[in-house]
């Protein structure tokens, strides 16, 4: 019986604490859900600013375009403008204007203005209210500024709000008048309208509005609705609500929709003085509706797991826990011994990437020096003469090589062995690298007897000394080697000497030749210098480059 009732108040706990967590759960996630829908309102705010900015941009630059090819290549336009000519540019313009409208839907009228502002040709069926249009601050700044220059912005006008671009129309030198295009903004609102439900309209100041009809829609907070999108409300008591609302406040439409007022973005004109404002408000109804849809929808699958899992347990809790138990210590010593073989293998791998790491290494010396001598080899020598190169194109700094040759050195390979010219071409380099000091400067093993030297921003002459020394101190070496068979022959005298022929050749910031020339003019140096009896330096200059 205690057995019995320890499962029941056990099962009882279980449901208890599940019935917690489900309803901790759907709370979570319901307070998770306003804060998503609040930070995807902020995201979808900052891209409809940013796209109406970018929109009112493209459209001004391509309208401005359009307008200065218009008057650029429509002069007969222009002509009958300038004499007003009203009927002759109404026939004019007629096809033109067809044009314009079938391309962009949100072209609202070209205007043709005299200096003075005066309305002489619009392509509006209903003329403005006003023939003059001089007091619009638009109009009077193209009209005044100088010298005359395209204009495009966002404006008030008669008709409310449009994107306005005015390019001056002169005969000669004279101001004969102003084109004027104006387009309606809120193509972007539209397209957000469609792709994300975000309900849009443009509100002006009805102090700045010019004189129309449209101040009877005047709200009490002195804005006057002037575009909107085709689900924007459009009683004045809801837009009201809206205007009043702080951003993300969450507000209810009148067939229970629910609704996000977006931060509003600010509307200037083209003295930069605020104007109005775009207001904006985000669907929210569907989301919430699908979002608590699936709540329910899990919350029912919860309950059901509930009462599966209060029958699992009122039933074998107990086998359960007898068998958790054995697997436990099942468990435990399966990681033990899967332990220690991860540790055998940690070790082995740590020994194997050791030795990969020496072989590396000495893969590495093996592919920069040569194995003799303990200098660069070619293939290094040829990517240090590629970087330098480019180095001293961009810094326009002189470059130089000397190409050295052992005099002599077969005759000294069959007279004291081969072991001997290898101790010879080690001292050789030894030498060499103690006369080029610098850190970018290089010595290399050409091949066979032949080494190379590259001496980064050294001018020719300059070069020419380093040979110099490199000549006067490898004369000045002593060279001693073994002989082909140490048992039966005695040490190599100290006094030999061996000496060398340099080749020096440079290029110079205005020549432009290449590694593989720079090398072919310091090799033919070094084939003069053996023809000219060895032990020499001689210089190569190049075809832009003189001897200083």
């Amino acid at each position: 019986m205690t057995a019995k009732l320890l499962q029941y108040k056990l099962v009882a706990f279980v449901l208890l604490l599940m019935l917690l967590l489900v309803g901790g759960f759907a709370m979570l996630h319901l307070r998770q859900f306003d804060r998503m829908t609040e930070l995807w309102a902020q995201q979808l705010t900052e891209a409809l600013h940013s796209s109406f900015r970018q929109e009112l941009a493209q459209t001004q630059a391509r309208y401005l375009y359009r307008a200065q090819g218009f008057v650029q290549t429509n002069r007969e336009i222009v002509a009958a403008f300038v004499r007003r000519d009203r009927e002759q540019l109404a026939t004019l313009l007629e096809g033109k204007l067809r044009t314009l409208q079938r391309e962009d839907a949100y072209f609202v009228a070209l205007t043709l203005l005299t200096p003075d502002g005066e309305v002489f040709f619009c392509s509006r069926g209903t003329p403005p209210p006003s023939r003059n249009l001089g007091h619009l601050p638009f109009v009077r700044r193209a009209l005044q500024q100088h010298p005359a220059q395209p204009l495009a912005s966002l404006t008030r006008t008669t008709a409310g709000l449009s994107l306005a671009v005015g390019v001056p129309l002169s005969d000669g030198e004279q101001l004969s008048g102003l084109l004027l295009l104006q387009i309606r903004p809120q193509r972007e609102l539209d397209r957000f309208a469609r792709l994300h439900g975000i309900d849009s309209a443009l509100f002006i100041q009805s102090d700045k509005l010019p004189a129309s009809p449209l101040q009877q829609q005047e709200h009490s907070n002195g804005l006057v609705c002037v575009a909107a999108t085709a689900q924007f409300p459009a009683s004045v008591a809801q837009r009201e609500q809206l205007l009043n609302a702080t951003p993300n406040q969450r507000l209810s439409g009148a067939d229970g929709a629910s609704f996000l007022r977006l931060p509003a973005l600010s509307l200037e004109g083209p003295d930069g003085a605020r104007i109005g404002q775009l207001v904006s408000q985000w669907d929210v109804s569907h989301l919430r509706q699908d979002f608590c849809r699936s709540l329910r929808l899990a919350l029912g699958l919860g309950a059901l797991v509930l009462l599966a899992v209060s029958g699992l347990l009122y039933r074998g809790v107990g086998r359960l826990l007898r068998r958790l138990q054995r697997l436990h210590s099942e468990l435990e010593q399966r990681v033990q011994q899967r332990t220690a073989e991860l540790q055998q293998l940690n070790r082995q791998l740590e020994h194997e990437i050791e030795e990969r790491r020496q072989v590396q290494r000495a893969l590495e010396i093996l592919s920069r020096q040569d194995g003799l001598t303990g200098v660069a080899n070619r293939r290094h020598f040829d990517q240090m003469l590629a970087r330098e190169l480019a180095a001293a194109r961009r810094s326009q700094a002189p470059l130089s090589l000397l190409m050295i040759d052992l005099d002599y050195f077969k005759q000294y390979n069959d007279r004291h062995g081969h072991l001997a010219g290898d101790v010879a071409l080690k001292q050789v380099a030894t030498a060499l690298q103690q006369a080029l000091r610098r850190p970018r400067d290089l010595v290399a093993r050409f091949g066979g007897e032949e080494f190379i030297c590259l001496l980064p921003e050294t001018r020719l002459m300059a070069a020419a000394q380093v040979a110099e020394r490199i000549r006067q101190l490898v004369r000045r070496l002593p060279v001693g080697g073994e002989p082909e068979d140490p048992s039966a022959a005695a040490p190599l005298p100290q006094e030999t000497h061996l000496t060398i022929s340099i080749g020096v050749a440079g290029l110079s910031p205005a020549d432009a030749a290449g590694g593989q020339a720079l090398i072919g003019r310091a090799d033919a140096a070094l084939y003069r210098a053996k023809q000219a009896g060895r032990d020499r330096v001689v210089i190569m200059p190049g075809p832009a480059l003189e001897p200083d």
